[in-house]
């Protein structure tokens, strides 16, 4: 899948769910450029973001930290969770599975660094809680190989290679609606020269954002996650709830807004 090229400068994008004045699709009269494509709801998922935090501690207890990174798989990797706590250790497994938050204290934390040996397949294996507990599994382990992620299931994951905020890691919701939830996928030409993105969704999905909405469990400031293959893509927040309609305002070049369309249909 050809990844998109740092089109989401930061985590400040801006996602609008509103009712237009103007029919869906069109800007000033003028049709937008539609680029739908066929549902593939395996690759994308739209989440709500639980919470986000620095990948790994570089400093803690006035120690240094030994550099943490994934290691190169080399034929031998474990392949279902038990062989992943066998590889680590006792020792590490079971602090690993004690915890209740992430543990960022150097000298506590000292058994986890056998974390930091497994491989991107390998650690994608392990519990969603302990993915987040352990931050000694660094973004470089979550966005290394990309993995299907059942939508009922929290996620922990960061956004791809090139966003700002690369390396902070996102704790998700499970999944509110897959790519079945979206109708339909704009580009659209903004005064500036510039472009944003809308996506139309269907009567089920703008149903279960709005929901959540009115019942106060998102709110203007909550975050959210558009997850292609297990890695976020993007996170803009959510503004002006009604409708149906994902208005995602950012500065992008024509060539960049047909890279999110792109990977939204599935077709990048």
């Amino acid at each position: 899948m050809r990844r998109m090229p740092g089109i989401v400068p930061g985590l400040a994008a801006l996602l609008f769910l509103a009712s237009c004045s103007t029919p869906s699709g069109e800007v000033d009269g003028e049709p937008a450029e539609s680029t739908a494509g066929d549902p593939d709801d395996a690759l994308f998922q739209f989440r709500l973001v639980e919470d986000w935090g620095h990948s790994y501690p570089s400093m803690a207890d006035g120690e240094s930290i030994p550099e943490c990174a994934p290691a190169e798989a080399d034929g031998e990797e474990a392949s279902t969770v038990e062989e992943v706590w066998d590889k680590v250790g006792p020792e590490a497994a079971e602090l690993a599975q004690s915890l209740t938050y992430p543990m960022y204290e150097g000298y506590h934390a000292r058994p986890l660094l056998e974390f930091c040996d497994l491989t991107p397949r390998e650690a994608q294996l392990l519990p969603a809680d302990v993915l987040w507990n352990v931050p000694h599994v660094t973004c470089d382990h979550l966005t290394g190989a990309p993995r299907e992620v059942a939508p009922d299931e929290p996620l922990v994951t960061c956004l791809g290679e090139g966003h700002k905020g690369s390396d902070d890691r996102l704790l998700l919701r499970p999944a509110l609606f897959d790519r079945n939830g979206v109708n339909d996928v704009y580009i659209v030409p903004q005064e500036k020269g510039d472009y944003s993105v809308e996506i139309i969704l269907n009567e089920e999905a703008a149903e279960a954002l709005t929901g959540l909405i009115e019942d106060n469990a998102v709110n203007p400031q909550t975050r959210t996650a558009f997850v292609i293959d297990g890695i976020a893509v993007a996170t803009p927040v959510v503004f002006e709830p009604m409708g149906e309609v994902l208005f995602i305002r950012e500065d992008y070049t024509e060539e960049e807004a047909l890279a999110m369309v792109d990977l939204l249909n599935g077709e990048a």
